[in-house]
């Protein structure tokens, strides 16, 4: 043996006396982990940050209606989906999901679907009629029962958080109202003699009652919420400003507010009547504006762009519904439009980029349609209409609710043989979104990750996660994901390690990788491997050859 060979072979026992060492002092398997993610089919065109969501009834908590959402076109129908019920509340709309609460006499649903699919997300049943109209708010869904409940469900999965009956003797029609961690919503039991009409608030957090005032004779109005006051039907029917707080009157108009929930904008509330609609002033009339002899209020007011715009009807079938649009500082009036198909608007309406959006009930019996109709808020004009659905007979009574260029909606719908419900997505979306794919695991000194963003939006927030197994042992060394991959472009993560692993004594070693991001874009890729020292070879790869 010469004295090379010597020197080599001392050499070799070091470093295995080493590896001895650490293999003792280190796992012979190493797990690396990121934050977890749960798998979300659910698409965004952008930032759910920059959207205006509908969260509530008439979109927040002033019941403006009122969105800077871009204008749907109403005559492309994005998708549409059918549920065992009829439908008489307000779609809501928040983080690309849609809720719609449904009932069928004493059985009642809500509803969760994705924005831009229509794909059914989940379902929450209840043994009770839901007319009032979900509200989303910090991740929860909130809803009134017409037996006297109120519930509280994740908003992402559906289920139960918290279940509170106000009392056995009311109903609840209205919508609730989220303001500052509270709930507002109004009751009835709608019987005159002995009328127990009631305006709760609730704490969100698990719906113990904070205060409830006895509104007598009051019909089923939905509050608004604004500024620490609460306005809706007190005492009568009369237009009731109320403390947030404390559930105090503040002040009482003398207005009756019986056919629209009060809208509140810049400190003047907007309500109506049977017969007419007005303006008040910390609860002085400003102005009233009487509609004409014999038509009533059928739809809620809807204000924005300095217009109030209410929808009228008569009650004889020969005369065409009504919709009014006046100044909403005077009350003076703009235009008027008659309906063309002898329609009536008793939906409640929307107003998004000074378009205005509300259904026309047209038809009698049988021959019951709802058209949705876009007008020109400035003249008045018709600028597109569309049924709703010409092969049934339906009605649309709900808000007709925008977000993200999309218009939601929920109909009641039936032959002569069943009832069900409908629900429709108007508009055109391009959808962007990421597309995360592991394109390649590659050796040398370390492993090489390559990922390739193949979408049309950047992938933000990105994470990942990897797990080596097999070998006599295997250090990885500090790597990094990127916080970002723009759309179109390759990363490479480079992961140092250090050790043997051959495939003698124990299996050939194998890293499993996955990589996600914020917009739920993810893959997962396996590849064996072998190792001496920090040089790597993948196995397979006969391109790379590593002189052991």
């Amino acid at each position: 043996m010469t004295k090379e060979d010597t020197s080599l072979g001392e050499t070799m026992k070091k470093i295995f006396v080493i590896l001895l060492i650490q293999m003792l002092l280190t796992s012979p398997a190493l797990a690396l982990y990121s934050s977890a993610t749960t798998e979300n089919n659910s698409k965004t065109t952008h930032d759910s940050l920059e959207v205006d969501w509908w969260p509530m009834f008439c979109h927040d908590e002033a019941h403006t209606g009122n969105t800077s959402s871009p204008v749907p076109p109403i005559n492309h129908t994005r998708w549409n989906h059918t549920v065992n019920d009829f439908i008489e509340s307000s779609p809501s709309i928040v983080d690309g999901k849609a809720y719609v609460t449904t009932c069928n006499w004493w059985q009642g649903h809500i509803h969760c679907l994705d924005l831009y699919t229509g794909a059914f997300v989940w379902n929450y049943s209840i043994s009770d009629q839901l007319f009032s109209s979900p509200a989303v708010w910090n991740g929860r869904l909130y809803v009134g029962s017409l037996n006297g409940r109120v519930l509280c469900v994740n908003a992402s999965t559906g289920h139960q958080i918290w279940n509170v009956l106000l009392d056995t003797d009311i109903m609840i029609q209205s919508s609730p109202v989220l303001y500052a961690g509270r709930i507002y919503i109004s009751c009835t039991n709608e019987y005159p003699a002995t009328n127990r009409s009631k305006l709760y608030c609730l704490h969100s957090e698990n719906g113990s009652v904070a205060w409830s005032n006895n509104t007598r004779n009051a019909r089923d109005i939905s509050p608004a919420v604004v500024d620490g006051k609460v306005y809706g039907a007190g005492v009568d029917n009369l237009l009731t400003c109320f403390d947030a707080l404390t559930g105090d009157v503040v002040w009482q108009s003398t207005e009756q507010i019986t056919s629209s929930h009060p809208v509140v904008v810049n400190n003047n509330v907007f309500g109506a009547s049977d017969t007419s609609v007005y303006c008040v002033h910390n609860g002085t009339t400003v102005w009233e504006f009487p509609l004409e002899t014999g038509f009533l209020v059928a739809s809620s007011v809807v204000v924005g762009s300095g217009r109030l715009i209410v929808g009228a009807l008569n009650p004889l079938a020969s005369v065409p519904g009504v919709i009014y649009c006046l100044n909403s500082e005077t009350g003076q009036q703009y235009w008027s439009y008659s309906s063309e198909t002898n329609g009536e608007y008793n939906a409640k309406p929307t107003i998004a980029m000074n378009r205005l959006f509300i259904s026309e009930d047209t038809g009698v019996g049988p021959a019951r349609r709802a058209r949705l109709c876009c007008f020109d808020i400035f003249t008045g004009d018709l600028v597109s209409a569309h049924y709703v659905n010409n092969d049934s007979t339906n009605y649309v009574y709900g808000t007709l609710s925008i977000a993200d260029g999309l218009l939601v909606l929920g109909s009641s719908e039936s032959d002569s043989a069943s009832v069900w419900g409908g629900i429709y997505c108007y508009g055109e979306v391009t959808i962007t979104e990421p597309n995360l794919t592991i394109t390649k695991i590659s050796g040398g000194k370390g492993l090489t990750i390559e990922i390739e963003n193949s979408g049309t939006a950047n992938a933000t927030r990105v994470t990942g996660a990897l797990v080596i197994t097999g070998g006599l042992f295997i250090h990885q060394g500090t790597y990094v994901f990127p916080e970002t991959i723009p759309a179109g472009t390759k990363v490479d993560v480079v992961v140092p390690l250090f050790g043997i692993g051959l495939g003698f004594l124990k299996p050939v070693p194998q890293i499993s990788v996955n990589v996600t991001c914020a917009e739920h874009s993810t893959d997962t890729a396996l590849q064996q491997f072998k190792i001496f020292l920090s040089r790597v070879k993948i196995v397979g790869d006969d391109s790379f050859l590593v002189p052991w």
